[in-house]
């Protein structure tokens, strides 16, 4: 069997948050026919997958309105009920009339020109598949679904992860990202920049043009978050707002992913033309506290960076950063506080990388200029997990696709990392901690540092629990952050020779 994934699924009637997706595929034929079994699977958030138990399989085929299977003569006919079978990286079942389709490994180049010749292919689906290795046969329970998928083409397109230039980021540090599990693409605003010119001005992509077809290509019918990329562009400095660039980038976005291979890969497709009275509702990424916390810190670390510090002033900014996040932002930030020792304690290499993911600039900081450190601390909020703090439901390992090879090295600085809610000795409800572990790379003559660096996270870390038992929620205070952000920035904006001001 081969392992295989879906697009989102959600159980709605379940306790649990999850998707029911494809965990295997097989391929033959029933009477000479092109047969695919599709074994499916519950998958709960963040864990291995669960066979479906049949009463659950059967209430949730008739949710889906599925036709139960009644031998390969009950798979004759049926096309004009919309499914179709398309070839790519993958092979992709989808209907436009239903939210339900699925992504499952290509078969054979035998088996995909049997179904081409064809015309089409039977598609059964069910839990408790199986299929004889020797005689092909298959076995199929009673309860399986089944439906005939016609034949919608054949394209010459490589995975995501081989697309030139373009990188996958997981969120999950503890498993790579595997093509057939089930993911929630998040989109950096670079990637849905590239699709908005593919549907709207092809021709500004040069020879881009290709890697972006096949980007969609791979998208179709997978679950594809582009909400981060339009807040940034929606927003591209805190108090700047371009809301026709990101209502263009929607609207790109829901074209481009209504289409079929067919239609992304022609490239004599005329472009859309946008329609000016398109409208959608766009979160603001500055009302989201998270969001706020990593611009403030960028803002801090920008006033306490000079490249052209000695060891010393490296270890004093460091430790002036850690007392700010201490008594001002007044949280256990685990991705601000690596960053800083990145920037300020780690070994020559190591600063030097943080030096040029941070993008910090020697010039003086401007009003202008506020937008790249927007930019950047955009950059740390979409790495940070945030669909979580978006408190998206649905959303399973969450993978960044971005054309951005800043960020994505960005993330080998947080895969330790863990962010966790934690219950007060008390017994309490759940609030908030961010975990203070630290990656620590001393540079070789900054080692005496060692027991300071511990003493300072220790002390943020027991802060958190103080603050957990007296329900102290300061660091989600909206108006207190936004002082706080405003103080931050006129600081950035007064300070010339990095004294760290403030």
């Amino acid at each position: 069997m081969r392992q295989a994934t879906a697009g989102r699924v959600p159980l709605t009637d379940a306790p649990r948050h999850g998707h029911v997706s494809p965990v295997a595929a097989i391929y033959g034929f029933l009477e000479e026919q092109p047969t695919m079994a599709v074994e499916l699977a519950f998958y709960p958030i963040g864990a291995a997958p669960e066979f479906l138990t049949e009463k659950s399989w059967v209430h949730y085929r008739e949710r889906l309105g599925l036709a139960p299977f009644a031998g390969p003569s009950s798979l004759r006919g049926g096309l004009d009920d919309g499914w179709r079978l398309e070839f790519g990286p993958h092979a992709l079942i989808s209907n436009p009339a239903r939210r339900f389709q699925f992504v499952i490994p290509r078969p054979d180049a035998e088996w995909e020109e049997a179904a081409k010749a064809n015309g089409s292919c039977a598609v059964v689906l069910g839990s408790g598949l199986g299929a004889d290795d020797e005689t092909g046969a298959f076995g199929i329970p009673a309860s399986a679904a089944a439906l005939t998928a016609a034949y919608a083409g054949s394209w010459a397109v490589p995975e995501l992860a081989d697309i030139p230039g373009l990188h996958v980021v997981p969120l999950n540090s503890f498993r790579p990202y595997d093509p057939m599990r089930p993911a929630t693409f998040v989109l950096d605003a670079d990637v849905l920049i590239a699709l908005q010119r593919l549907c709207f001005a092809p021709e500004r992509l040069g020879e881009k043009a290709e890697a972006v077809r096949h980007l969609t290509a791979n998208l179709l019918g997978r679950d594809v978050l582009p909400g981060p990329a339009l807040g940034q562009l929606h927003q591209p400095a805190r108090a700047t707002l371009q809301p026709r660039a990101a209502l263009e980038a929607h609207a790109a976005f829901e074209s481009l992913m209504a289409l079929c291979r067919a239609e992304v890969m022609d490239e004599r497709r005329p472009p859309e033309a946008y329609d000016p009275g398109y409208e959608r509702a766009i979160a603001d990424a500055a009302n989201l506290p998270q969001m706020l916390w990593m611009y403030a810190g960028v803002l801090r670390l920008r006033q306490l960076w000079d490249p052209s510090q000695s060891l010393p002033q490296r270890a004093q900014s460091f430790e002036r950063f850690m007392l700010w996040l201490r008594h001002d932002l007044r949280l256990n930030a685990a991705l601000l506080m690596q960053v800083a020792f990145n920037l300020w304690i780690a070994d020559d290499d190591t600063q030097r990388q943080a030096s040029r993911l941070l993008r910090f600039r020697a010039r003086p900081v401007t009003d202008a200029t506020l937008g790249e450190l927007w930019g950047t601390a955009h950059d740390l909020f979409l790495l940070s997990g945030q669909v979580d703090a978006m408190q998206v439901p649905d959303v399973v390992d969450a993978v960044i696709l971005t054309f951005d090879a800043g960020l994505a090295g960005m993330r080998d600085f947080f895969e330790h990392v863990g962010i966790a809610e934690i219950t007060s000795a008390t017994g309490g409800e759940a609030g908030y901690a961010w975990n203070s572990r630290v990656k620590a790379n001393f540079h070789p003559r900054l080692e005496h540092m060692r027991p300071r660096v511990a003493k300072l996270a220790a002390d943020l870390h027991a802060d958190m629990f103080i603050r957990l038992e007296e329900r102290d929620m300061a660091a989600f205070d909206a108006e207190r952050l936004l002082a706080l952000v405003e103080r931050e920035e006129r600081l950035a904006k007064e300070s010339r020779e990095q004294d760290g001001a403030g």
